[in-house]
């Protein structure tokens, strides 16, 4: 408190006051001016969104409009007693800390009454996904049978858990997360209001950490302001916000596929005894390698999200989809138990530990030929026009392999092989700690085993990169197996999309299998096995 004035949060000072100061809600506040302009407006609103992206502002607002006194039906003048008073016709109900029954027969009981200045009275329950079962019937009551002065808006970040009986009583609003240049335009304004010195680059990263979220942007901001000295830096933001910078994140990202653990080591320890948030750097590197994949496929999209893109063009031009993946799944996984561990630090290192060889196993970096360029049929063998020597000519033939290895697996089906194998599949686990082999292990351990035969073995995956990095090193991980069994398996991955389809046509005995001989003789080495099976779309 200074001379006596507390005080005011940025977030607080800039809410916004009427529909023309929500940024990047363009759509809903559309639809909300021409109801309130035609007189049309629902009893019962709920407004679906993540946090700090306006649904409380857009409902205050709401409920200033409805009983202001001013002839402008979608602005509220703040003249009228119902704009500048303490207005009691709306009330603000916290339902995570008031998420009982008894709250919501005190509301029952209440609505009834006529308000007390305006003409409607408006109830904003936020956070109504926290009620109890027995509260949510007790709301139903009142949305089913409202009175005429009545307006009710519900606000929530996870719509999955209200029940339908409400959802089907209230018209639905989702917000959407803001751009980052629709955050960055309206942190330049309460920059220039505020006069604060700050670096554009620190601007555009405060942003970028909002993950979409306004007010979490602006309390950033407010913060950072607090804590330095003089002019904002991007150093400023990342100390205050427990973050590293974008470039501290590609040298990391450069280090792993360049396979030195020791500078990852040094950098884990330096952030961790530095109070970095392990977690959040763990979110941000996946991120940042989804923005490479982004970037690989379509740079445009990410200029158009506001994002620097010269920072991910080095790391894109020695960085194998595959392996990315591959990351990404480990990284994501490792944050689940982080969030539970004593000690994050540690499963964060083994996840760098078992990418390494990535970088270190040059020979294993594999680049696709596009199925494009193959001139393929998915049902053929027949090549045409293809200029490739004979050993890529037999890879290319071997396309249709994944078809036939499904069907040879299931024409020799064996029940209770495939029981034993679930069992035994876990010995391929000590091979962990190979480098040539540990994330290929781990490929193996993180699939469903489906179906076997004397021959073949088939897994199951419920996400495509999955599939891709299985189906991408079979050979490998025919290898693996075969050391750890003591048996020659040939091996095929699917989907959970393409596995439905085949349980229902062997279940219902809807389709005859035929065992065809493979020809893969010629087939000796990991590079070829990552074209074998691109042709092949879905299990037909």
């Amino acid at each position: 408190m200074v001379g006596d004035v507390m005080y005011q949060a940025l977030y607080r000072k800039y809410r916004p006051k009427n529909f023309e100061e929500v940024a990047g809600q363009e759509n809903i506040i559309s639809t909300l001016e021409n109801a309130f302009y035609n007189n049309k407006f629902s009893h019962a609103y709920i407004f679906s969104g993540p946090r700090g992206t306006g649904k409380t502002s857009v409902a205050k607002i709401v409920a200033k409009i409805v009983n202001c006194e001013s002839k402008d039906s979608n602005k509220p003048c703040y003249k009228c007693v119902n704009c500048t008073q303490n207005n009691s016709d709306i009330i603000e109900i916290d339902a995570a800390s008031n998420n009982g029954v008894d709250e919501i027969r005190e509301l029952k009981n209440k609505v009834n009454l006529a308000p007390a200045y305006g003409k409607y009275k408006v109830y904003i329950i936020d956070e109504v996904h926290m009620l109890t079962i027995s509260a949510f019937n007790a709301l139903l009551k009142t949305l089913e049978e409202p009175p005429a002065h009545a307006i009710f808006i519900l606000a929530t970040t996870e719509i999955h858990k209200i029940p339908l009986t409400i959802l089907s009583r209230c018209q639905v609003f989702e917000f959407k997360r803001l751009s980052i240049d629709s955050i960055r335009k309206k942190l330049y304004e309460i920059i220039e209001l505020e006069k604060i010195s700050i670096e554009d680059n620190a601007v555009s990263e405060i942003a970028r950490l909002s993950e979409g979220g306004m007010r979490d942007a602006i309390n950033l901001l407010d913060q950072v302001w607090s804590y330095a000295e003089d002019k904002i830096t991007v150093l400023d933001v990342h100390e205050m916000n427990g973050t590293v910078s974008q470039q501290d994140i590609n040298n990391i990202i450069e280090a792993l596929f360049k396979g030195n653990l020791k500078f990852i080591l040094e950098k884990l320890d330096y952030y961790y005894s530095g109070g970095k948030n392990l977690i959040k750097l763990a979110n941000e590197v996946v991120f940042f390698l989804r923005n490479v994949l982004i970037f690989n496929k379509s740079e445009d999209f990410l200029e158009s999200e506001g994002f620097d893109v010269s920072i991910y063009k080095k790391i894109s031009t020695f960085a194998v989809e595959k392996d990315i993946f591959k990351i990404i799944y480990d990284l994501n996984n490792s944050v689940v138990e982080m969030k539970s561990s004593n000690n994050p630090k540690l499963l964060l290192e083994l996840v760098f530990i078992k990418n390494i060889s990535i970088g270190e196993k040059k020979e294993d970096v594999i680049e696709t030929i596009p199925v494009e360029k193959a001139k393929i049929e998915p049902d053929s063998i027949d090549i045409k026009g293809s200029t490739k020597d004979s050993k890529e000519k037999n890879t290319l033939k071997n396309s249709i392999s994944k078809k036939i290895r499904i069907e040879n697996t299931l024409a020799q089906f064996d029940k209770h092989l495939l029981q034993d194998l679930k069992k035994k599949i876990i010995s391929v686990k000590p091979l962990l700690i190979n480098a040539r082999y540990s994330q290929f292990v781990s490929i193996i351990l993180d699939g469903n085993l489906k179906a076997a035969s004397n021959e073949y073995l088939l897994f199951m995956y419920k996400k495509e990169s999955d599939v891709f990095l299985f189906n991408g090193n079979v050979l490998i991980i025919e290898e693996i197996i075969e050391k750890s069994l003591l048996k020659k398996y040939r091996v095929i991955s699917v989907d959970e999309k393409e596995w439905e389809i085949i349980k229902m046509e062997f279940n219902a005995k809807k389709k005859s299998y035929v065992y065809q001989k493979e020809e893969l003789e010629n087939i000796k080495d990991e590079e070829s096995s990552l074209k074998l099976f691109e042709s092949i779309v879905e299990y037909k």
